[in-house]
């Protein structure tokens, strides 16, 4: 609203001076909003030129080789079925359970997810031809048999490389390509309380920070390929905001503490694709350099995938 502008004439004065084409800033959006539009309408337009090309070359072969060998499109999909089991594991290890490690809540959950990634990969290596039984983890609309198969290599080899583990406590985990992402952070929690003592009704604060390779806290976890939309994440649990569309987090580390956050910090959410759909948990962060509100006429969030 203007300043020192009191008076209905003042007030039609202002709005007849606004101009008529403003940035986006204006409104409290970033810079970028158009960008990341056209980005958005990039992707869903070559999703359907894929679609379109698979159904036009069902027609290329003329009448007299349709009879004599398989469409052009039949082989093609068959050589990327033949790299898409080149690229997957042969099989999963299942984890080895003893007395002991039954009782660690990390175990559970990896044991879990190895035990469902196993089945899901025999599953699809035993037939490439039946995808609606590969339904068994929510995926965004539209996505392609392509963009699947390349996020589901990128899933069995985490879990080849977690069934390998000696020490699950210190295996950095890609939450979004995990099955049941959200299972992973109660049980890390779960463990907290069970190693210091805690009930689970008691209330503990998740902490994080940026961190790189190889700087892993005994009590910490590490969560890896994050996105971070709209903002940077700083050290010290703070953002701030940033006209890139998406900006990368290799690493993030997190504890589970008493500790309270400060009354500061604001909570900003983790989903588990762009798309917004499904919802993981929240990080409380301190803004830098801009007030609350900017924070949500951003959009700023994280996402813990980025294969679609």
């Amino acid at each position: 609203m203007p300043d020192e502008k009191n008076s209905k004439d003042d007030l039609i004065n202002w709005v007849i001076d606004i101009k008529a084409l403003q940035t986006p800033d204006w409104i409290g959006l970033p810079n970028n909003a158009e960008k990341v539009l056209l980005a958005e309408r990039e992707q869903e337009f070559i999703r359907k030129m894929i679609k379109m090309s698979d159904d036009e070359l069902a027609y290329e072969a003329d009448d007299l080789e349709r009879n004599k060998q398989a469409p052009t499109w039949m082989v093609r999909f068959s050589a990327q079925c033949k790299s898409w089991l080149d690229a997957l594991p042969q099989q999963l290890q299942h984890l080895r359970r003893t007395e002991e490690n039954v009782r660690d809540p990390l175990f559970r959950f990896f044991e879990r997810e190895i035990n469902l990634g196993a089945r899901l990969l025999s599953d699809i290596r035993r037939d490439l031809n039946e995808p609606a039984n590969w339904l068994q983890f929510s995926v965004p609309n539209n996505v392609t048999a392509r963009e699947w198969m390349r996020d589901f290599v990128q899933r069995m080899k985490q879990l080849k490389r977690l069934s390998l583990s000696e020490n699950l406590r210190n295996e950095e985990v890609w939450l979004g390509g995990m099955f049941v992402p959200k299972a992973y952070i109660s049980a890390t929690r779960d463990l907290i309380a069970q190693t210091n003592g805690w009930p689970l009704e008691q209330m503990m604060y998740m902490h994080v920070t940026k961190t790189e390779e190889g700087q892993l806290k005994s009590t910490a976890f590490t969560l890896t390929d994050l996105r971070a939309i709209g903002c940077v994440l700083c050290e010290a649990e703070e953002i701030k905001l940033t006209d890139e569309v998406h900006v990368g987090v290799p690493r993030l580390q997190f504890t589970w503490t008493l500790e309270r956050h400060s009354p500061a910090s604001v909570v900003e959410p983790v989903y588990l694709y762009s798309n917004r759909a499904k919802f993981l948990f929240g990080l409380n962060l301190l803004p830098i350099g801009c007030d609350h509100s900017k924070l949500s006429q951003r959009g700023v969030a994280f996402v813990s995938n980025c294969s679609f």
